[in-house]
């Protein structure tokens, strides 16, 4: 599936790109304070953003942004009890689900201006501040035999344990999502984002661009997200995000 989303998404750029569009008319705005949402894929999850771009000059803007992702551990694989006819799946091994909320400022800068409706402007940017990982364990619902009764089980809900040797055949299938949520542990860190943004609105009153760039989260302590794999506290992700927003405020130029 993400296969599919970067080549559409490789193709809608190059599209936009090599388009003769209309030359457009409209009254164009010299500074514009921006208001915008994003949604993220990354090589390692997904996430969505809200972010503030402040206009310094016609070419330069400041970057506001917050962003939620959910991250996952390379290792992590969909399984399932064979021992079942219609088995549901969960990720064997699996401790925590990681959730990671990022606070920063940066900066943009445009490269390449947009002249017509059907081109693009294209824009660098980089942003860095806090990143604030959250921790939610994870529960299975795990098989106990019945002594005596020949594939006959109860089962309770608990997470995944080392010390008890579990394995695949011991796990029925995951626990409910919202289990664990009381149980968050928090773990601070710090963020860098570097990237690339293709900006093709054909109106000036409102902003959609697409973004592509890497993001790099490093932690104090490590992310024990899998019970038998390495966890590691530095996490590297490429990203694309469709970005869509308003203009909160606009000044006329002369």
């Amino acid at each position: 599936m993400k296969k599919n989303l970067l080549i559409f998404i490789f193709f809608t750029i190059l599209n936009f790109s090599f388009a003769q569009g209309e030359i457009n008319k409209e009254q164009k705005y010299g500074y514009r304070n921006i208001n915008s949402y994003g949604l993220y894929i990354n090589s390692n999850g997904f996430g969505v953003g809200y972010q503030f771009e402040k206009r310094i000059n016609r070419l330069n803007q400041y970057l506001f942004e917050c962003d939620i992702n959910w991250l996952k551990h390379p290792k992590e694989t969909q399984s399932s009890n064979p021992l079942f006819s219609n088995p549901k799946q969960f990720v064997f091994g699996k401790l925590n689900t990681f959730y990671n909320v990022r606070l920063g400022i940066g900066k943009q800068k445009e490269v390449f201006s947009k002249f017509d409706k059907g081109g693009i402007s294209i824009k660098y940017f980089y942003t860095a501040g806090i990143s604030l990982g959250l921790l939610k364990p994870v529960y299975y619902e795990i098989l106990e035999p019945i002594p005596g009764e020949y594939f006959r089980y109860t089962v309770r809900t608990d997470k995944f344990n080392i010390a008890e040797n579990h394995t695949i055949y011991d796990i029925y299938s995951k626990s409910s999502f919202l289990k664990g949520f009381d149980e968050l542990s928090l773990y601070p860190g710090f963020y860098a984002k570097f990237g690339t943004s293709f900006e093709y609105s054909d109106n000036n009153k409102f902003s959609q661009a697409i973004e592509a760039g890497i993001a790099i989260d490093a932690f104090f302590d490590r992310i024990e997200i899998m019970a038998i794999e390495n966890n590691n506290r530095i996490f590297v992700s490429l990203f694309l995000s469709y970005r869509f927003g308003k203009v909160v405020k606009k000044e006329w130029d002369k």
